[in-house]
């Protein structure tokens, strides 16, 4: 089956590293997603973050922070892709220097969403059959090129000598990632419009939601445990390949220690679908109070 192509963006786990990196984090960075989608693929999305302020340095003074919370919440607003409205909006400066942000986004198709600097996979829900559709998270990463294998005629020395610089890269970077992700905590969790015949990787919930959670400390473990297995740093030499490469990161192996299945974060709904709620209305209504200065 092919599914159609979605505007590409950053994945899930480059993208921790790459927002992790700009915002220079110092404390926590949780987000909480929660969706409503309805079988069109259009939805809603309650989002609970706890963000850093964004500062080239340490920055203590309230009203400076306070500006700089209101910029920040404002970039997540207009420049965020694929939101046709925003409701339930709230922000508060917290007493460990952070930005207590939630919202409720309304969203015309789950593939066209890009959250300016809030972490949200590629998603795509599509056809599948007569009856059924696929939830698939992150299906991005089929877009990415492996790697070109570099394969060489190399000594056991030489093998010997490259594992060993693989390890040192990564544990000369594993305290500074270790720091910048270790209070790292991502959720996602979706309301399906049908009855969910399998699924690879996701949670079922209590209340039906099928979630699933990524913590840099659980990161930052995997790719330890990678870079002290022997056989797989080897033969990632032999492929000529930096061990931690985008490909690496995206693969079902990684899934597999993740989220517990080799195989993509997916989930098959079949019919009869029914929206949770009237999308044209409710947005409707949402912009309505938007314009009138309602919250």
């Amino acid at each position: 089956m092919e599914y159609k192509k979605t505007r590409r963006k950053n994945n899930m786990f480059p993208m921790i590293f790459i927002t992790c990196a700009v915002m220079l984090l110092t404390g926590c960075f949780q987000v909480s997603q929660k969706v409503w989608l309805n079988p069109d693929g259009s939805g809603k999305m309650r989002i609970e973050a706890m963000l850093p302020i964004i500062t080239l340095g340490q920055e203590t003074n309230i009203e400076k922070m306070t500006l700089e919370m209101k910029k920040q919440v404002e970039e997540i607003m207009n420049k965020s892709k694929g939101i046709d409205a925003w409701s339930g909006v709230s922000y508060s400066l917290t007493d460990s220097g952070q930005i207590s942000f939630s919202a409720t986004a309304y969203f015309p198709d789950i593939s066209g969403i890009d959250l300016h600097n809030l972490p949200v996979p590629d998603i795509s829900f599509q056809p599948e059959g007569e009856d059924k559709k696929v939830l698939l998270i992150d299906p991005g990463k089929k877009d990415i090129k492996p790697a070109p294998e570099k394969r060489e005629e190399l000594s056991e020395e030489e093998i010997t000598r490259r594992i060993k610089e693989e390890r040192i890269k990564f544990n000369q970077a594993k305290n500074m990632m270790s720091a910048i992700l270790s209070d790292v905590r991502i959720e996602s969790s979706f309301n399906l419009p049908g009855r969910v015949v399998s699924s690879t990787n996701l949670k079922k919930e209590p209340d039906g939601f099928y979630s699933f959670s990524i913590t840099g400390k659980r990161i930052i473990d995997i790719m330890s445990s990678l870079i002290q297995d022997d056989s797989w740093l080897r033969k990632q030499v032999m492929s000529g390949k930096d061990a931690m490469n985008n490909e690496t990161l995206l693969s079902d192996e990684i899934n597999e220690k993740m989220f517990g299945e080799k195989g993509p974060l997916k989930a098959v709904v079949s019919g009869p679908m029914k929206p949770f709620f009237d999308y044209a209305a409710e947005v409707a209504v949402t912009r309505k109070k938007s314009q009138a200065g309602t919250p």
